[in-house]
């Protein structure tokens, strides 16, 4: 029997994040597009406030997916000396690397488990929000 290693741990955390994003998009764009064919006033603020809600709670676990990766990375290579002198795993080399691009200096992995996320939720919530307060 293989002993679970953190290299596993990892992988198995990043297709849990990915798998939980694709999903998130999926009910984002259900909500989207349920709310926006509807034709009752009434049906449509009740798309968007369980939508608002759903996308609420489905962001929480994915913030913890992100927050367990992070902390995943930063455990496969401890010290930032060994990061530059490459005695560690290849995904917190290349992690280091990342966070000191001059293009994007904070790395772009917290996009997919924070911001996206936290985009998506803040438009259903505003569109629910000025649907109570103009009705059509």
């Amino acid at each position: 029997m293989d002993d679970w290693t953190m290299s596993d741990e990892r992988e198995f955390m990043e297709n849990l994040l990915n798998e939980r994003f694709n999903f998130y998009l999926v009910v984002y764009g259900a909500v989207v597009v349920s709310a926006g064919t509807v034709e009752s006033w009434f049906a449509k603020m009740i798309i968007l406030i369980v939508g608002a809600i759903l996308l609420a709670l489905l962001l929480l676990t994915i913030g913890r997916a992100q927050v367990k990766l992070d902390y995943i990375i930063g455990e496969l290579c401890a010290t930032k000396t060994a990061v530059r002198l490459g005695h560690c795993h290849p995904v917190a080399v290349i992690d280091e690397r990342a966070r000191h691009s001059k293009t994007f200096p904070r790395g772009r992995r917290r996009l997919v488990g924070f911001y996206i996320p936290a985009f998506c939720f803040v438009t259903v919530y505003l569109a629910a929000a000025f649907a109570s307060c103009f009705v059509i």
